[in-house]
């Protein structure tokens, strides 16, 4: 298959220094007839449609062009349309649709970068506008030059050996923020050490920030693990005795922050974790202590209150998991469900409020409802009303499962506690429901010390030179400037009449203090486990990563046994749980895989391919306690929409500086897959198949040269004929393959108690799939239990397959078939890959909903590259899948793609060419086609004569 593109290189001058320039020619063959966009629901609708359009959610129903040309490096283009070729439009398109066509061609254009490799890449709508009068773009030829740029994002210097490396280590946690405390008693009886055996000035402390790691590449993180400096009392004869004991402080696993735009407090709720991570360190070096900081003689802004908040929130429900209809999907969880209660009541208690200054009031909630509905909050005689949460389409699988509304609201305070109720009224049948997220409460409070200890923070001081703070309370209080909360540092101060004084640089600084009493008996973190001494920051070579969990680790080193034995790789395994440690500060934090690959990636351009090894679950923090979530998958951040909400290994390959802030934008720069087991004979079984597909003679044989191509009938023929497309585009190119064609609409649809079937269908499938195949592929509705509205594959089935010498490559552009992050079910994508049987060897399938007017480019772009011959390197699964997504650039819907199966497997396609040189000893070089070697006639006996070519 060979792209209608054609690209012509004009110049390259010097180096990629100078500007290069490329012309862009196509001619665009459009389909006659409009297009059905296929989904679970009855809301089909028609769509303009060409070879290889692409599509988007926010236009679903205007196609895009897109090009892809490898250029010299960074830079700018510039375009310039040279000729466009119209003709005249007739569609009858709806208003909203008609707005969106442009009235001149718009081409978005940039520059992406993909394993060390440059490409302009860009898109438009092929369509116009002139008045009243519609025209489609049949040909243009477009003047592209490229001015290079550098690149001003600054590399970050990387650690090669972790703190982790050598000590004794104890992983300890904490869910709350505050002052901690390590006594003796806590190394003898919790740690298991002597104190006598310790050396005081040899104990170190380490973590990371708190909140998620920071998604884009170019954001600064801490690389390994940060020192946390603490205040030993006691130790100074060198001995830990039994009155000497240490404090630290810990900011918890969530972070405030000042939002200047809202000019309030806001909380950012880390998804991954409910627990802070620290390691103790016992060694021979030397720990930080928490250094003094001086006051100021005194600041421009004197205060003696201060800024606080608080929030509330109980993360029991993720709401495309609660609802029928959808697979659960995203970050976000919620809290209380309105719906047979319709009101809660809400206490916060603020001492020492300053009385007559006004709180800020903030609740998010999420509404299920067929109208538009609103909730409200009844506080200090006031009834605050939310804004308008939008109305969904019941029903309607592809539309919004719930819509978010918020109340901001102020009130002047008198007294604490602040006491409101919420309240969601039903409306008509009553069936409306919705689900608190959170709230949150801005105040002013004295700056007077209470409890054990206090955090207190003034905004306003951002907008002055300097700031004096004054706090009540006793003089032998200690106060820790907490900006940087791993980086702590004891506030020097004066006593004054019954206040502490001090005074600091604050023009445009978050300020941040706590005070407490150092002769308290703080709480002591728990210990997690000890953890033996580790160094991925030291490794610099590999061609293939496993990461995988201990529960399969027997399996993952037998699978990386045979990688390096049969493919030759440079295979390193990890385990996740090391990964967690040096990149995640403990957490189970996605980002960390990223951030592990890319330190990897940046040393070793032969790092290839990633293969997670364990299934994953959209719950990160196991609220549903399913467990399974063994190595994590990346989630997006969406959980309303179950188009845009789903799972996405693909984020862990976009490893340039300048990726990672947006999942559907960027290139791959890795091969990934996964293997999802959960259990070990499951793990075992998955390698026993890949071992026996590479090692077995068994598996030779002529399957090797079969592709099945298998198409719905539903929606116009639409996966009907994208499914004949690509078999006559394959055989055009590789004649050498021979086509099986399951065409559900060539088949007797037959009625049963449990609606239409095709039993015919499904049993030249299963015969197929008996016979085997090297790929077989499928378009059309689908589910995570089977394909096809009338079930032409089930569950059944799947587990009936025996072909485990004859195992194909299962491509399938249909919904949510492959969805490996649901722990609840086994999807039949995992089925299959897991029968121990046959079935495939690997899939590229679907975790989500898709749309097939974007799946027949992906496919195609896959199957253009799966036989594509290269002299540098066999193609693998990774690469092919890899390659085929990043020139194929359907963005959210490519995301949802997945490999379930090693990224380094080669397909088994004969190395060696079978050519015919004479019928019935006639050779077939005389023949033309006016004087054929020889007329076959039936039941004649025939005697085809031919060699083996090995190159």
């Amino acid at each position: 298959m060979k792209k209608a593109l054609s690209i012509f290189v004009l110049a390259l001058l010097f180096a990629g220094l100078q500007a290069q320039t490329f012309i862009l020619e196509d001619e665009i063959r459009w389909s006659e007839e409009e297009r059905v966009i296929p989904s679970e629901s009855v809301f089909a609708e028609s769509f303009l449609h060409f070879s290889a359009a692409h599509y988007s959610k926010e236009k679903p129903f205007l196609p895009f062009y897109f090009f892809s040309k490898p250029v010299s490096g960074p830079g700018e283009i510039q375009l310039n349309i040279v000729k466009a070729d119209y003709e005249p439009l007739e569609a009858n398109l709806p208003e909203e649709v008609l707005a969106q066509i442009p009235t001149r061609l718009e081409i978005v254009s940039r520059v992406n970068k993909a394993r060390n490799q440059y490409f302009a890449q860009g898109e438009f709508i092929p369509l116009v506008r002139d008045g009243a009068v519609l025209k489609k773009l049949v040909g243009f030829t477009v003047e592209a030059r490229l001015t290079p740029t550098f690149s001003s994002i600054p590399r970050t210097t990387q650690t090669f050996e972790s703190v982790l490396n050598e000590g004794q280590i104890f992983k300890l946690s904490i869910t709350e923020v505050g002052v901690y405390r390590l006594d003796s008693e806590f190394f003898s009886s919790i740690l298991g050490l002597d104190p006598q055996t310790i050396t005081p000035g040899n104990i170190q402390l380490f973590s990371t920030p708190s909140g998620p790691l920071p998604e884009p590449n170019n954001v600064s993180r801490t690389d390994d693990l940060a020192e946390i400096p603490f205040q030993f009392y006691g130790g100074d004869d060198g001995s830990f005795d039994s009155g000497d004991y240490a404090l630290f402080w810990a900011d918890g696993p969530h972070r405030w922050n000042f939002d200047e735009d809202l000019e309030r407090f806001t909380r950012s709720t880390d998804p991954y974790s409910f627990e802070q991570f620290f390691f103790l360190k016992v060694g021979s070096e030397s720990g930080a202590r928490i250094s003094p900081v001086a006051s100021l003689p005194s600041g421009e802004y004197v205060t003696d209150s201060f800024d606080d908040y608080q929030q509330f929130e109980e993360d029991k429900f993720n709401i495309l998991f609660q609802e029928d209809g959808a697979q659960g999907s995203g970050r976000q969880f919620f809290g209380d469900l309105f719906l047979s209660e319709r009101s809660r009541d809400f206490s916060f208690d603020f001492p020492n409020i300053v009385s007559g200054n006004t709180a800020e009031l903030y609740v998010r909630m999420a509404g299920r409802a067929g109208t538009s509905s609103r909730f409200n909050a009844d506080w200090n005689g006031s009834n605050f009303q939310s804004t308008t949460i939008s109305q969904v389409s019941i029903g309607n699988p592809i539309d919004d499962f719930a819509r978010a509304g918020n109340i901001t609201a102020q009130s002047q305070v008198l007294s604490t506690p602040i006491d409101f109720t919420l309240n969601y009224p039903a409306l008509g049948d009553g069936t409306n429901k919705a689900w608190l997220d959170f709230i949150e409460i801005n105040a002013r409070r004295e700056l007077i010390h209470v409890g054990d200890f206090m955090v207190f923070q003034d905004a306003e001081v951002r907008e002055f030179n300097s700031a004096q703070f004054e706090l009540e309370g006793p003089s032998d209080l200690m106060i820790w400037d907490i900006s940087d909360d791993v980086f702590p540092m004891n506030q020097d101060y004066s006593y004054e009449d019954g206040e502490l004084v001090f005074s600091r640089e604050s023009a445009d600084q978050d300020l941040r203090f706590v005070s407490f009493d150092p002769t308290t008996e703080f709480p002591a973190p728990a210990l997690v486990s000890i953890v033996d001494n580790q160094n991925l920051h030291g490794l610099d070579r590999a061609d293939l990563v496993i990461l995988y969990h201990p529960e399969f680790a027997a399996e993952a080193e037998r699978l990386a046994d045979h990688r390096r034995a049969f493919s030759d790789f440079v295979v390193e395994l990890v385990s996740i749980e090391k990964v967690w440690n040096e990149f995640g500060g403990g957490k189970k934090d996605p980002v960390s895989i990223r951030d592990f690959c890319k330190m990897l990636y940046d040393r070793d351009e032969q790092f290839r391919y990633l293969l997670l090894f364990g299934d994953a679950s959209f719950d990160a923090r196991d609220i549903y306690q399913a467990g399974q979530n063994f190595v994590p998958t990346f989630e997006t951040k969406e959980s309303f929409d179950p188009i845009l909400s789903y799972p996405a290994d693909d984020f862990f390959g976009l490893l340039d500086a300048d990726e990672g802030g947006s999942i559907a934008g960027g290139l791959l720069d890795l091969g990934i897959g996964r293997i999802t087991c959960r259990t070990l004979a499951e793990a075992k079984t998955v390698v026993d198949k890949i071992i026996h597909y590479d090692n077995s003679p068994q598996t030779l044989g002529d399957w090797r040269n079969r592709i099945v191509y298998i198409g719905d009938d539903e929606d116009g023929n639409t996966h009907l004929n994208d499914s004949d497309d690509l078999a006559t585009e394959t055989f055009g190119e590789h004649p050498e393959f021979n086509a099986v064609k399951i065409y559900l609409d060539a088949y007797r649809q037959e009625a049963t108690a449990g609606g239409t079937r095709f039993p015919l269908a499904t049993e030249d499938l299963n015969r197929n799939m008996f016979r085997g195949a090297l790929v077989m592929n499928y378009f059309g509705h689908g589910g995570s239990q089977g394909w096809a509205q009338e079930r032409v594959l089930d569950q059944q089935d799947i587990q009936s397959w025996e072909n485990l010498d004859r195992m194909p490559l299962i491509v399938t552009a249909t919904c949510t078939f492959a969805g490996f992050d649901g722990p609840e079910l086994t999807s039949g994508g995992e089925l299959a890959l897991l029968n121990p049987n046959g079935g495939p060897v690997a899939l590229y399938s679907t975790t989500r909903a898709v749309y097939s007017n974007s799946n027949d480019a992906l496919v195609s772009s896959v199957f253009e590259t799966l036989f594509q011959p290269n002299s540098e390197v066999v193609w693998t699964l990774g690469d092919i899948f890899r390659k085929g997504k990043n020139e194929s650039n359907t963005g959210h819907n490519a995301r949802k793609f997945a490999l379930l199966g090693d990224p380094s497997q080669t397909l088994k396609v004969p190395p060696l060419e079978v050519r015919t040189t004479s019928i019935n000893g006639k050779p077939v070089s005389d023949q033309t086609p006016d004087n054929p070697v020889d007329t076959l006639e039936a039941l004649d006996l025939v005697t085809v004569s031919g060699i083996v070519l090995d190159e």
